[in-house]
């Protein structure tokens, strides 16, 4: 089948998606509960294991990734000898397949899996720092994952909305069943290769426009618009033209994305003041009304692209690095569907159906 669209090619404990209903569950808990009561920290161990961390074992996973997004002497080293006119995710991905140096074999394990979570906010830190020609900082134990990301990459101490709206974005979309980048780690990981290199390759998949490049054509879409009071001018030349509305619609979701229903309820706190948050909420409740007159029998409803893009500007994210936040959060569902993957293992080898010219038959 073309795209291998409702092949069912792995069981699962970690997540199921029902896109008539407008649902996400992690290992039976509705995301937005997730999201809502639980840490970036306290998901990743739940994902991980099942089950949530009592407080000794949070903070061991707290320690560990922050001595991960400490740098090294041999760190520097090797990072300084990547060029920074990279693309991001091709500087991540180089970065991270040096820590091949550091030892990694084969099955996957936690520990494996926290290095490289943890280390992927340094190597993008110390890469904005570069980019900024400015020190780098090092991370602060009182931040948190979401906050000292924010910290590494602008080295100024973020504010606690704009934490907690990266922290509940981390969560989000840490995981989302067996996308393409998910299932490609799960590929790699059947063939025995390290998790390294799982990981590098989800990267490769993610980092494609129809994967985890959609934020950054909002922003395109919204920096055009302008203001609020040009949206429906704006929306309605797009829509009469039979063009695309970026952050409206989704492969799976026939109903609102819940992942976007809970980064619009954190729309408040940072749209208080006005400003870039104000305005997408009111492009979004145009564009609503205007697809629903022009669309009438397609519901598309607005996805979390949409809200990641609004997140991400108004917390002072660099466009740049808007997919390479996105993969920092989805490691750490790779990372549990690499464990799941490696704990019954059949590699994983499917077949095509071959529909080009035979050979004469004597």
């Amino acid at each position: 089948m073309s795209g291998l669209e409702n092949v069912v090619a792995a069981e699962t404990v970690l997540s199921d998606i029902n896109g008539d209903k407008g649902q996400l569950i992690i290992r039976g808990i509705p995301i937005e509960q997730l999201a809502g009561e639980k840490t970036f920290e306290e998901a990743v161990y739940f994902l991980w294991t099942g089950r949530f961390p009592n407080e000794d074992e949070l903070q061991a996973l707290k320690e560990k990734l922050l001595a991960e997004m400490t740098l090294e002497p041999d760190d520097f080293s090797f990072l300084n000898g990547i060029p920074t006119d990279l693309e991001t995710m091709a500087y991540l991905m180089t970065a991270l397949s040096g820590l091949h140096r550091k030892g990694y074999t084969w099955p996957p394990d936690e520990k494996q899996a926290a290095q490289i979570l943890g280390k992927t906010p340094a190597i993008l830190g110390y890469l904005q720092s570069r980019r900024s020609h400015r020190e780098p900082v090092q991370p602060k134990k009182d931040l948190g994952f979401a906050g000292n990301y924010l910290y590494l990459i602008t080295g100024e101490i973020p504010s606690k909305e704009a934490a907690k709206a990266l922290d509940t974005y981390f969560t989000l979309t840490m995981e989302h069943g067996l996308n393409a980048s998910t299932f490609t780690a799960r590929v790699i990981t059947s063939t025995q290769s390290d998790l390294i290199s799982a990981i590098v390759g989800a990267m490769g998949a993610l980092k494609g426009p129809l994967h985890g490049g959609a934020p950054k054509e909002v922003i395109a879409m919204l920096e055009e618009i302008g203001t609020a009071e040009n949206a429906e001018t704006w929306l309605r030349e797009k829509l009469e033209k039979k063009e695309r509305i970026m952050g409206f619609g989704h492969r799976v979701y026939r109903t609102v994305d819940p992942r976007a229903n809970v980064l619009r309820q954190m729309a408040g706190p940072l749209a208080k003041n006005g400003g870039w948050f104000s305005m997408a909420l009111e492009v979004e409740r145009v564009a609503q009304q205007l697809l629903a007159e022009y669309k009438p029998h397609r519901p598309l409803k607005t996805n979390v692209e949409f809200y990641a893009a609004a997140v991400f500007k108004a917390i002072g994210l660099p466009e740049t690095l808007y997919t390479a936040t996105f993969a920092t959060s989805r490691i750490a569902g790779w990372c549990a569907h690499a464990l799941e993957q490696a704990a019954d293992n059949r590699i994983i080898r499917p077949s095509a159906r071959y529909i080009g010219p035979v050979p004469n038959e004597v």
